[in-house]
């Protein structure tokens, strides 16, 4: 009689304390690399490899006689659909790239800034180790080629990540470490704002004053506006749009993920109320958006600080792209939806995004 095993005792680790020292490399797996991740979605690595036989050659047969791996690959799609601040700061700096901390006076709560990195700069890596109840393997060279937040009204904020490997995989043997212990994002302690009027860069700064509470787009003409009950959903969408590069003389496996052009939209659903936000579609209006969550109810990351766990999502210029039209059946209120590619304004960041936690440092 067999013994059935279940998803629930799955568990994966990311080394998102420490990247790789340089493109594949090991990686101790103890306490100051790897945290044990938490809240996630069955995990099933693909494994897209470049698999070849002798099919369309003569040798003697009429169908293949030999197989053969070619390349490795490996793809781990990460969704955490009650995603935690830890989640963001960690993937959020993978996938974005260019990340700086500011610590709350001497308490143990970091805020951690995160913006697109330069285009020439290489992203990080980070190892991976997963056990999906009968067999530990450890992943190498993974970097973050999408990053996708998503919040229904009631709900909570979810996070999808898609993490591209060398192809290294072989089992493992390694320590379980630590998970990070914190609060979910809620739909309910987001804050959305919207404003039709280009941001100067004067404004779209972080303020040293920062707020977790309204909007930290300064001085806005017209001021931002929070949108509150109208908001029925929100989803941000990033992707790197990574180029695998094995080159020769890779024994198989990846020597590199590079970044592409990047690509990025934004898409909200709005209860209806006029023909506002389809005239900023008829005149090509742009708009900011912010999205800035704050778990206030949960109390300060640190007591003697001021400090929430939440982040602050801030997007310049939003280019309508779907003309928005009122939608409902026969007895529902009307819906509206803004979907939009994200700009370059040529002045400030095409996006920023901060995270507040108690963790200070990630992919050292």
């Amino acid at each position: 009689m067999g013994e059935n095993r279940y998803p629930h005792e799955q568990k994966l680790q990311l080394s998102l304390f420490t990247a790789e020292a340089t493109y594949g490399a090991a990686m101790t797996v103890n306490a100051s690399n790897y945290s044990l991740m938490k809240g996630f979605t069955p995990l099933k690595p693909e494994t897209p490899d470049v698999f070849t036989t002798n099919a369309d050659e003569i040798h003697g047969a009429e169908i293949a006689t030999e197989t053969e791996i070619t390349e490795k690959r490996v793809t781990l799609a990460y969704e955490s659909p009650k995603v935690q601040p830890h989640d963001l700061a960690g993937l959020g700096a993978l996938a974005i790239g260019d990340e700086t901390k500011a610590q709350d006076g001497a308490t143990t709560a970091w805020q951690h800034y995160i913006k697109p990195i330069a285009v020439g700069s290489p992203l990080k890596s980070i190892g991976a180790i997963r056990d999906p109840a009968n067999r530990q393997e450890e992943f190498r060279g993974l970097k973050a080629n999408t990053f996708n937040l998503k919040s229904d009204e009631a709900g909570h904020v979810s996070l999808s990540c898609q993490l591209m490997g060398s192809g290294y995989r072989e089992d493992s043997s390694e320590s379980i470490q630590s998970a990070v212990a914190e609060t979910q994002m809620r739909a309910a302690d987001t804050l959305v704002f919207l404003n039709p009027a280009p941001i100067p860069a004067t404004d779209f700064v972080l303020p040293a004053a920062f707020s977790q509470t309204d909007t930290n787009i300064d001085g806005a003409a017209p001021a931002l506006t929070a949108l509150g009950a109208r908001v029925k959903s929100w989803a941000f969408n990033f992707s790197n749009n990574l180029e695998e590069q094995p080159g020769q003389g890779g024994q198989g496996l990846l020597q590199g993920l590079d970044f592409q052009r990047r690509s990025m939209d934004v898409e909200l659903v709005l209860r209806y109320k006029d023909a506002t936000e389809r005239d900023f579609y008829e005149n090509l209006t742009g708009i900011a958006l912010e999205f800035n969550n704050a778990r206030i109810l949960a109390g300060l990351i640190d007591a003697a600080g001021a400090y929430y766990f939440g982040f602050d999502l801030r997007i310049p210029l939003v280019n309508l792209n779907v003309r928005p039209e009122p939608e409902g059946g026969a007895a529902e209120p009307y819906t509206i939806t803004l979907a939009g590619t994200i700009l370059d304004d040529g002045v400030n960041e095409m996006f920023d995004f901060t995270v507040y936690n108690a963790t200070e440092v990630y992919l050292a």
